[in-house]
């Protein structure tokens, strides 16, 4: 009846080892998933990026419709990336001007901890060549 115990234990220790291996397996699969989503959403913030990808999606059937949508694309593309730059640039006078008008009105530590957390989530969320903005 030694052999039972010997048994259960072996079956249960690799049940957890197979739900591990699940558990384990799947975050890293939501983990590249979303990563590649926020790449793609990201790299259509770069006007030539968002050019490349529009014409990946229409798919010119010959070289001459490519040289025709080109130049159109890119002028769009560069159009996107503009408007982004400066949306960023709202965004941040937005809420410089509202830290400002806060300040006043919050103690020390809760200005440090504003701050702190929108220095936390430029750096996160800053393209790599942006970082330093």
């Amino acid at each position: 009846m030694t052999m039972a115990p010997n048994i259960l234990a072996k079956s249960l220790a690799l049940l957890l080892t197979t739900l591990l291996i699940g558990v384990l397996l799947g975050a890293s699969i939501t983990g590249a998933v979303t990563r590649h989503r926020l790449e793609s959403v990201r790299a259509l913030t770069d006007g030539q990026e968002f050019a490349v990808r529009i014409i990946e999606i229409i798919e010119p059937d010959t070289p001459e419709q490519l040289q025709t949508i080109e130049p159109i694309v890119a002028e769009a593309g560069g159009d996107i990336e503009a408007i982004i730059d400066r949306t960023r640039v709202d965004i941040f006078l937005t809420i410089q001007t509202m830290e400002e008008s806060l300040a006043p009105h919050l103690t020390e530590e809760q200005l440090k901890q504003l701050q702190d957390r929108r220095r936390a989530v430029r750096e996160r969320y800053a393209a790599p060549d942006r970082a330093g903005e």
